[in-house]
């Protein structure tokens, strides 16, 4: 058994580092980084599906934050090596209120300053999470070209709640933050509509990069019931 990673909005690997290190000594773990250049999910859905094709025993899905909408399509046409999903900080409808033209607003605002990564601290850290990772988190957005971020942002503000289809052919369950202060407070509710089970951990939206002992140890839980 394997674990595969769809990470969060910068789609790489380097902000999960921590907590696949946690895993490593009992289950293998590996997170997909995304291209650059795609940013919607029918674009992205293809590159998961490839990397799966080549992937020869069973595994789990953990799908944090972003990538939650994958992983509920997925979920409802999986490959015969996917055991189970694990949601991670994540959604799979319309993650806020806000409108839709704040991320039109983004793809021309000055999304790399230094105010809005400190923005990106303080609502998805709180008052958890090491100096370290919330240097990283800021370098990592750094990087990513804004008009990236801008993009995958709009993708999650018009997305739809995709209709339940009960029950999913294999067990999952949703990891929701305590004091998530990025996603609504509906986010659970959506989840057992679906059928998902949902758990909830103390600490901020970040849960990987804040919290991955304790998250690590739930993954484990869940593997070992499987």
């Amino acid at each position: 058994m394997q674990v595969l990673i769809l990470p969060g909005l910068d789609g790489q690997a380097a902000l999960r580092a921590d907590f696949m290190a946690c895993l490593a000594a009992s289950v293998p773990t590996e997170c997909l980084s995304y291209p650059d250049h795609l940013s919607g999910y029918d674009d992205l859905l293809p590159v998961i599906k490839a990397r799966m094709a080549e992937t020869d025993e069973d595994f789990v899905l953990i799908a944090e934050s972003f990538s939650g909408p994958l992983a509920l399509r997925i979920a409802q046409d999986p490959p015969a090596g996917l055991k189970g999903i694990i949601w991670v900080g994540s959604f799979i409808s319309a993650p806020c209120q806000l409108p839709s033209w704040f991320a039109d607003f983004a793809c021309i605002a000055p999304i790399h300053r230094t105010s809005f990564r400190q923005l990106m601290n303080v609502a998805g850290f709180g008052p958890y999470g090491s100096a370290e990772a919330r240097s990283l988190c800021a370098d990592v957005l750094q990087d990513l070209p804004g008009k990236t971020i801008a993009a995958r942002l709009k993708e999650t503000l018009t997305l739809r709640t995709t209709p339940a289809r009960h029950p999913l052919r294999m067990p999952t369950f949703a990891l929701c933050a305590g004091e998530d202060r990025l996603l609504h407070r509906r986010t659970r509710q959506v989840f057992e509509d679906h059928g998902i089970p949902t758990e909830l951990i103390a600490g901020p939206h970040f849960l990987l990069q804040s919290r991955p002992g304790e998250v690590a140890g739930r993954v484990r839980r869940f593997c070992g019931t499987l």
